[in-house]
Protein backbone atom coordinates (compact mmCIF):
# COMPACT_ATOMS: atom_id res chain seq x y z
CA UNK A 1 0.00 0.00 0.00
CA UNK A 2 1.19 3.32 -0.98
CA UNK A 3 2.83 5.55 1.62
CA UNK A 4 1.00 8.61 2.91
CA UNK A 5 3.07 12.23 2.33
CA UNK A 6 1.80 14.71 3.74
CA UNK A 7 2.00 18.41 1.91
CA UNK A 8 4.85 20.29 3.36
CA UNK A 9 3.23 23.99 2.56
CA UNK A 10 0.02 22.76 4.39
CA UNK A 11 2.31 21.48 7.80
CA UNK A 12 3.39 25.18 8.26
CA UNK A 13 -0.89 25.49 9.21
CA UNK A 14 -0.92 22.52 11.40
CA UNK A 15 -2.86 20.89 8.94
CA UNK A 16 -2.71 17.50 7.37
CA UNK A 17 -3.54 17.51 3.36
CA UNK A 18 -2.38 14.19 1.02
CA UNK A 19 -0.06 15.69 -1.21
CA UNK A 20 -0.29 15.18 -4.58
CA UNK A 21 2.38 16.69 -6.49
CA UNK A 22 6.37 16.69 -5.75
CA UNK A 23 7.29 20.75 -6.99
CA UNK A 24 11.36 20.12 -8.06
CA UNK A 25 12.27 23.85 -7.70
CA UNK A 26 11.05 24.66 -4.30
CA UNK A 27 11.49 20.64 -3.32
CA UNK A 28 8.65 20.57 -1.18
CA UNK A 29 5.02 17.94 -1.41
CA UNK A 30 1.73 20.12 -2.43
CA UNK A 31 -1.70 19.19 -2.15
CA UNK A 32 -4.17 20.01 -4.73
CA UNK A 33 -5.28 23.21 -3.50
CA UNK A 34 -1.60 24.13 -2.46
CA UNK A 35 -0.61 23.46 -6.33
CA UNK A 36 -3.33 25.74 -7.45
CA UNK A 37 -1.51 28.42 -5.25
CA UNK A 38 1.69 27.88 -6.87
CA UNK A 39 0.40 28.31 -10.06
CA UNK A 40 -1.78 31.40 -9.35
CA UNK A 41 1.40 33.20 -7.90
CA UNK A 42 3.80 34.78 -10.29
CA UNK A 43 7.14 33.87 -9.05
CA UNK A 44 6.59 29.99 -8.54
CA UNK A 45 3.90 29.76 -11.18
CA UNK A 46 6.65 28.14 -13.39
CA UNK A 47 7.76 25.44 -10.99
CA UNK A 48 8.02 22.56 -12.38
CA UNK A 49 5.80 20.03 -10.86
CA UNK A 50 6.04 16.23 -11.09
CA UNK A 51 3.27 13.62 -9.76
CA UNK A 52 3.73 11.51 -6.81
CA UNK A 53 4.05 8.49 -8.57
CA UNK A 54 6.60 9.21 -10.69
CA UNK A 55 8.75 11.04 -7.42
CA UNK A 56 8.97 7.45 -6.28
CA UNK A 57 10.02 6.20 -9.24
CA UNK A 58 13.26 8.41 -9.50
CA UNK A 59 13.79 9.16 -5.96
CA UNK A 60 15.94 6.77 -5.42
CA UNK A 61 18.06 6.56 -9.17
CA UNK A 62 21.46 7.75 -8.99
CA UNK A 63 22.24 10.77 -10.81
CA UNK A 64 25.40 10.32 -13.60
CA UNK A 65 27.50 14.12 -14.37
CA UNK A 66 29.41 12.23 -17.13
CA UNK A 67 28.12 12.67 -20.92
CA UNK A 68 26.42 9.40 -22.28
CA UNK A 69 28.10 10.11 -25.73
CA UNK A 70 31.23 11.22 -25.13
CA UNK A 71 32.35 9.84 -21.80
CA UNK A 72 33.40 13.25 -20.62
CA UNK A 73 32.68 15.16 -17.69
CA UNK A 74 29.63 17.20 -17.86
CA UNK A 75 31.08 21.05 -17.19
CA UNK A 76 28.72 23.06 -19.92
CA UNK A 77 25.09 24.31 -19.32
CA UNK A 78 23.69 25.18 -22.74
CA UNK A 79 20.81 27.72 -21.87
CA UNK A 80 19.52 27.77 -25.49
CA UNK A 81 18.67 24.02 -25.31
CA UNK A 82 18.22 24.00 -21.68
CA UNK A 83 20.54 20.80 -21.51
CA UNK A 84 24.19 20.00 -19.64
CA UNK A 85 26.83 19.03 -22.29
CA UNK A 86 30.90 17.85 -21.90
CA UNK A 87 33.50 19.91 -23.83
CA UNK A 88 33.23 17.07 -26.07
CA UNK A 89 29.55 17.92 -27.20
CA UNK A 90 30.15 21.19 -28.65
CA UNK A 91 32.76 22.72 -30.62
CA UNK A 92 34.16 25.83 -29.49
CA UNK A 93 33.16 28.14 -32.64
CA UNK A 94 29.66 27.09 -32.03
CA UNK A 95 29.41 28.63 -28.28
CA UNK A 96 28.93 31.78 -29.96
CA UNK A 97 25.44 30.82 -31.30
CA UNK A 98 24.36 28.70 -27.88
CA UNK A 99 23.94 30.46 -25.00
CA UNK A 100 26.80 28.30 -23.54
CA UNK A 101 28.26 28.96 -20.16
CA UNK A 102 30.19 26.54 -17.47
CA UNK A 103 28.13 24.24 -15.07
CA UNK A 104 29.85 26.39 -12.29
CA UNK A 105 28.81 29.84 -13.44
CA UNK A 106 24.83 28.29 -13.87
CA UNK A 107 25.06 26.18 -9.82
CA UNK A 108 22.07 28.56 -9.17
CA UNK A 109 19.59 28.20 -12.03
CA UNK A 110 20.95 24.65 -13.07
CA UNK A 111 18.42 22.18 -11.36
CA UNK A 112 20.53 19.25 -10.88
CA UNK A 113 17.34 17.37 -9.92
CA UNK A 114 16.17 18.19 -13.86
CA UNK A 115 19.11 16.10 -14.70
CA UNK A 116 18.77 13.29 -12.38
CA UNK A 117 14.64 12.93 -13.30
CA UNK A 118 15.29 13.05 -16.99
CA UNK A 119 18.06 10.36 -16.88
CA UNK A 120 15.65 8.36 -14.18
CA UNK A 121 12.72 9.00 -16.90
CA UNK A 122 15.10 7.63 -19.15
CA UNK A 123 15.97 4.33 -17.61
CA UNK A 124 12.12 4.17 -16.85
CA UNK A 125 10.91 3.84 -20.49
CA UNK A 126 13.93 1.62 -21.29
CA UNK A 127 12.92 -0.83 -18.02
CA UNK A 128 9.02 -0.46 -18.82
CA UNK A 129 9.23 -0.43 -22.54
CA UNK A 130 5.96 -2.86 -23.15
CA UNK A 131 3.84 -3.79 -26.53
CA UNK A 132 1.29 -0.55 -27.26
CA UNK A 133 -1.50 -3.14 -28.15
CA UNK A 134 -1.29 -3.51 -23.90
CA UNK A 135 -1.51 0.67 -23.06
CA UNK A 136 -4.95 1.55 -22.24
CA UNK A 137 -5.68 5.05 -23.72
CA UNK A 138 -7.35 6.96 -20.99
CA UNK A 139 -8.20 11.13 -21.03
CA UNK A 140 -6.87 12.77 -18.40
CA UNK A 141 -8.84 16.53 -19.35
CA UNK A 142 -11.30 18.10 -21.27
CA UNK A 143 -10.61 21.93 -22.62
CA UNK A 144 -13.60 23.94 -22.74
CA UNK A 145 -12.93 26.39 -25.68
CA UNK A 146 -13.71 29.81 -24.72
CA UNK A 147 -16.72 30.61 -27.32
CA UNK A 148 -17.32 34.30 -26.82
CA UNK A 149 -15.27 35.03 -30.12
CA UNK A 150 -14.98 33.15 -33.48
CA UNK A 151 -12.56 30.03 -32.70
CA UNK A 152 -10.22 27.83 -35.22
CA UNK A 153 -7.99 25.81 -33.86
CA UNK A 154 -5.56 24.29 -35.94
CA UNK A 155 -2.69 23.98 -33.15
CA UNK A 156 -1.39 23.21 -30.27
CA UNK A 157 1.30 23.26 -27.39
CA UNK A 158 2.38 22.75 -23.88
CA UNK A 159 4.32 24.81 -21.82
CA UNK A 160 6.78 23.72 -19.15
CA UNK A 161 4.70 24.77 -16.75
CA UNK A 162 1.76 22.28 -18.26
CA UNK A 163 -0.24 25.15 -19.78
CA UNK A 164 -1.75 24.76 -23.23
CA UNK A 165 -1.88 26.90 -25.88
CA UNK A 166 -3.58 26.92 -28.51
CA UNK A 167 -3.36 28.73 -32.31
CA UNK A 168 -6.61 30.46 -32.86
CA UNK A 169 -6.53 30.86 -36.72
CA UNK A 170 -8.69 33.67 -37.25
CA UNK A 171 -9.05 37.38 -38.04
CA UNK A 172 -7.93 37.56 -34.11
CA UNK A 173 -4.54 36.98 -34.67
CA UNK A 174 -4.20 35.18 -31.05
CA UNK A 175 -3.34 32.37 -29.52
CA UNK A 176 -5.19 31.32 -26.78
CA UNK A 177 -3.78 29.87 -22.87
CA UNK A 178 -5.52 27.73 -20.71
CA UNK A 179 -3.90 26.02 -17.51
CA UNK A 180 -4.00 22.22 -17.38
CA UNK A 181 -7.04 21.80 -15.61
CA UNK A 182 -8.68 23.34 -18.88
CA UNK A 183 -9.70 26.80 -17.56
CA UNK A 184 -9.24 29.94 -19.79
CA UNK A 185 -6.13 32.41 -18.98
CA UNK A 186 -6.19 34.67 -21.51
CA UNK A 187 -5.27 35.21 -25.08
CA UNK A 188 -2.11 37.17 -26.59
CA UNK A 189 -1.66 39.40 -29.99
CA UNK A 190 0.86 37.70 -32.57
CA UNK A 191 1.85 38.80 -35.80
CA UNK A 192 -0.61 37.37 -38.07
CA UNK A 193 -3.36 34.07 -38.28
CA UNK A 194 -1.07 31.52 -36.18
CA UNK A 195 -1.12 27.89 -38.05
CA UNK A 196 0.72 25.86 -35.30
CA UNK A 197 2.83 26.07 -32.45
CA UNK A 198 5.79 24.63 -31.15
CA UNK A 199 7.60 25.20 -27.88
CA UNK A 200 11.59 25.59 -27.80
CA UNK A 201 12.61 26.26 -24.05
CA UNK A 202 11.38 27.12 -20.87
CA UNK A 203 10.46 30.94 -22.54
CA UNK A 204 10.12 30.63 -26.37
CA UNK A 205 7.84 29.27 -28.38
CA UNK A 206 7.91 28.93 -32.55
CA UNK A 207 4.80 29.94 -34.38
CA UNK A 208 4.01 29.05 -38.39
CA UNK A 209 1.79 31.69 -40.07
CA UNK A 210 0.18 29.55 -42.80
CA UNK A 211 -0.21 31.66 -46.26
CA UNK A 212 1.95 34.18 -44.65
CA UNK A 213 5.20 32.50 -45.66
CA UNK A 214 6.94 32.78 -42.46
CA UNK A 215 7.23 31.46 -39.18
CA UNK A 216 8.42 33.25 -35.78
CA UNK A 217 10.60 32.92 -32.64
CA UNK A 218 8.30 34.36 -29.66
CA UNK A 219 9.42 34.87 -26.57
CA UNK A 220 6.26 33.96 -24.49
CA UNK A 221 7.63 35.80 -21.22
CA UNK A 222 8.19 39.57 -22.26
CA UNK A 223 5.54 39.19 -25.70
CA UNK A 224 8.45 39.94 -28.39
CA UNK A 225 9.02 38.83 -31.37
CA UNK A 226 13.04 37.36 -31.21
CA UNK A 227 12.99 37.07 -35.25
CA UNK A 228 10.89 36.74 -38.25
CA UNK A 229 12.38 33.99 -40.57
CA UNK A 230 10.67 33.58 -44.16
CA UNK A 231 10.73 29.98 -46.08
CA UNK A 232 9.63 31.21 -49.53
CA UNK A 233 6.42 29.04 -49.32
CA UNK A 234 3.27 28.45 -47.12
CA UNK A 235 4.28 27.77 -43.52
CA UNK A 236 1.76 25.62 -42.17
CA UNK A 237 2.83 22.79 -39.39
CA UNK A 238 6.14 22.59 -37.06
CA UNK A 239 7.59 20.66 -34.20
CA UNK A 240 10.84 20.94 -32.43
CA UNK A 241 12.74 18.07 -31.27
CA UNK A 242 16.68 17.65 -30.07
CA UNK A 243 17.38 21.39 -30.60
CA UNK A 244 15.99 21.56 -33.98
CA UNK A 245 12.89 23.18 -35.86
CA UNK A 246 10.99 21.18 -38.70
CA UNK A 247 9.05 23.36 -40.64
CA UNK A 248 6.75 21.74 -43.12
CA UNK A 249 6.54 23.98 -46.37
CA UNK A 250 6.62 22.10 -49.84
CA UNK A 251 9.22 19.63 -48.13
CA UNK A 252 10.54 19.87 -44.54
CA UNK A 253 12.81 23.06 -43.44
CA UNK A 254 14.97 22.08 -40.68
CA UNK A 255 16.57 24.94 -38.93
CA UNK A 256 18.00 25.30 -35.40
CA UNK A 257 16.98 26.78 -32.57
CA UNK A 258 17.69 30.66 -33.29
CA UNK A 259 16.44 30.29 -36.87
CA UNK A 260 19.40 29.51 -39.15
CA UNK A 261 18.26 26.90 -42.08
CA UNK A 262 20.35 23.91 -41.71
CA UNK A 263 19.04 22.08 -44.39
CA UNK A 264 16.11 20.40 -46.18
CA UNK A 265 14.37 16.96 -45.79
CA UNK A 266 12.79 15.36 -49.30
CA UNK A 267 9.97 13.38 -46.68
CA UNK A 268 6.77 13.42 -47.93
CA UNK A 269 3.65 14.10 -46.80
CA UNK A 270 0.75 16.52 -46.49
CA UNK A 271 0.51 18.56 -43.79
CA UNK A 272 1.57 17.46 -40.51
CA UNK A 273 4.46 16.14 -38.79
CA UNK A 274 5.81 15.45 -35.83
CA UNK A 275 9.81 14.86 -34.70
CA UNK A 276 11.73 12.95 -32.50
CA UNK A 277 15.35 13.17 -31.71
CA UNK A 278 16.39 10.50 -34.49
CA UNK A 279 13.32 10.44 -36.53
CA UNK A 280 10.47 12.42 -38.23
CA UNK A 281 6.67 10.76 -39.19
CA UNK A 282 4.79 12.48 -41.63
CA UNK A 283 0.71 12.33 -42.22
CA UNK A 284 -0.66 11.95 -45.68
CA UNK A 285 -3.77 11.82 -45.48
CA UNK A 286 -5.25 11.76 -49.01
CA UNK A 287 -3.14 8.73 -48.88
CA UNK A 288 -4.29 7.17 -45.16
CA UNK A 289 -0.96 6.61 -44.38
CA UNK A 290 1.34 7.45 -41.47
CA UNK A 291 5.33 7.61 -42.40
CA UNK A 292 8.37 6.88 -40.64
CA UNK A 293 11.68 8.85 -41.93
CA UNK A 294 15.16 8.75 -40.45
CA UNK A 295 16.77 11.78 -40.22
CA UNK A 296 18.57 11.93 -44.43
CA UNK A 297 15.01 11.73 -45.33
CA UNK A 298 14.77 7.95 -46.03
CA UNK A 299 11.37 6.16 -45.51
CA UNK A 300 12.03 3.38 -42.59
CA UNK A 301 8.34 2.21 -42.52
CA UNK A 302 4.95 3.19 -43.15
CA UNK A 303 1.70 2.40 -41.81
CA UNK A 304 -1.81 1.91 -43.24
CA UNK A 305 -4.87 0.38 -41.57
CA UNK A 306 -8.58 0.55 -42.54
CA UNK A 307 -9.55 1.41 -38.62
CA UNK A 308 -7.57 5.23 -39.41
CA UNK A 309 -9.12 6.90 -41.96
CA UNK A 310 -8.33 10.92 -43.04
CA UNK A 311 -5.40 10.98 -40.14
CA UNK A 312 -4.56 14.31 -39.51
CA UNK A 313 -3.15 15.30 -36.01
CA UNK A 314 0.18 13.47 -34.87
CA UNK A 315 2.78 13.35 -31.57
CA UNK A 316 5.05 11.29 -30.73
CA UNK A 317 6.47 9.97 -27.35
CA UNK A 318 10.17 9.71 -25.83
CA UNK A 319 9.98 6.02 -26.82
CA UNK A 320 9.14 6.69 -30.46
CA UNK A 321 5.83 5.40 -30.54
CA UNK A 322 3.29 7.80 -32.03
CA UNK A 323 -0.25 8.86 -31.59
CA UNK A 324 -2.50 9.56 -34.80
CA UNK A 325 -5.92 11.10 -34.97
CA UNK A 326 -8.02 9.96 -37.49
CA UNK A 327 -10.41 12.94 -38.98
CA UNK A 328 -13.29 10.92 -40.13
CA UNK A 329 -12.73 7.71 -38.48
CA UNK A 330 -13.14 9.88 -35.35
CA UNK A 331 -10.45 7.87 -33.01
CA UNK A 332 -7.19 8.16 -31.61
CA UNK A 333 -4.49 5.41 -32.80
CA UNK A 334 -0.94 4.52 -31.16
CA UNK A 335 1.14 3.00 -32.91
CA UNK A 336 4.22 1.22 -31.67
CA UNK A 337 8.09 2.55 -32.78
CA UNK A 338 8.36 -0.58 -35.11
CA UNK A 339 5.04 0.56 -37.11
CA UNK A 340 4.21 -2.73 -36.87
CA UNK A 341 1.63 -3.20 -34.09
CA UNK A 342 -1.07 -0.63 -33.12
Amino acid sequence: MATYIPCDSCLYDETYQNARKWCTSSEEFLCKECEKTKKKTKITRDHRLISIDDYRKIENVPISLSCSDHDRKLEWFCRSHDKALSVACLPTENRSVCDVIPIDEHTTNFDIKDLKIEQAQIQLNVQTSTNVADVELQLITEVDIKRAEQICITGCAILHNGHLLFANYTHKQNILEYNEEGSYIGSNQVSALPYDITVLDSDRIAITYGRNGFFEIFNYRNKRVEKKIYTGGHCWILSQSNGKIYVKVDKVMVFDITGEKLHTLSADGNLNISAGKNNLFCLRFKKNNVCFYDMKGQEVWKFQDDSLDDPYGIANDPSGNVFVIGRTSKNLILIQHDGKTY
